[in-house]
């Protein structure tokens, strides 16, 4: 979690920086969070509303079905607050934080290090990704195709074929598999027959297993939450050159 600077508050406002922090002791789970800087207050929140963007990497409804009962859970532990969860895709995070429309963001390590450098935003939390019984505090990104691809069995099969990413600042959804790429010899950007971008995880899951694509990356955990949904099953699916780390 991050916190976003701010100019000192008016008589009566609780400083963002102590909410901030109440806030940390009272969520169970975060990821990073960002307070965010506020030059000229935007209008429309209500008094004591405290907007919490929270990047839609999988689609607005699932953010907001996700992270509502952690708003509503804030909300009766500091009453004199309301807090409202705000989906942002990849493009709105920033101009969200620059135009001050949200007072706390979740979202990737990657674009938290760009908006601590362009916006002064402040990490206060970390979140701890949880599928079935495991937790983690690290994700990675991985490169599927479809399990009856014979002809796609290693990254380096990726020469000359379509790739689809979630965005390019999506850090386990495309940059991680660009570094991937690179160590194979492929230039995502020049190396592919074509290189294009969903906005969520779930669109380069369904896209790679209706065959629009020959392969897909998308963040480690996102084909087991889709297959807890009952949307997918991941014997559908075949990682390129996956890889066994014991304390991930």
């Amino acid at each position: 979690m991050s916190h976003i600077p701010r100019p000192p508050p008016t008589p009566g406002t609780p400083p963002i920086r102590r909410t901030g922090q109440r806030l940390v002791r009272a969520m169970l789970l975060a990821r990073l969070w960002l307070p965010v800087a506020q030059a000229d207050p935007s209008p429309g929140p209500t008094v004591g509303e405290i907007r919490i963007g929270v990047l839609s990497h999988r689609g607005d409804a699932i953010a907001e079905r996700s992270w509502t009962p952690t708003a509503d859970y804030l909300s009766a532990a500091l009453p004199e607050h309301r807090f409202r969860i705000v989906p942002l895709d990849f493009s709105q995070v920033e101009p969200a934080v620059r135009d001050a429309q949200v007072d706390f963001v979740l979202v990737n390590p990657g674009i938290y290090v760009n908006l601590e450098v362009r916006h002064r935003v402040s990490r206060i939390a970390t979140m701890q990704n949880r599928v079935g019984l495991m937790r983690s505090n690290v994700f990675g990104g991985v490169l599927i195709t479809r399990a009856d691809r014979s002809d796609l069995t290693r990254i380096a099969d990726l020469k000359g074929r379509s790739l689809l990413a979630v965005d390019p600042d999506s850090l386990g959804g495309f940059q991680m598999a660009w570094g991937e790429l690179l160590e194979q010899g492929i230039d995502p950007h020049r190396g592919l027959s074509r290189l294009a971008f969903s906005g969520t995880h779930d669109a380069v899951v369904q896209a790679v297993r209706r065959g629009d694509y020959d392969a897909g990356t998308v963040r480690t955990d996102i084909l087991e939450q889709m297959q807890a949904e009952g949307s997918v099953r991941l014997d559908e699916f075949r990682v390129l050159n996956p890889r066994e780390d014991p304390d991930f």
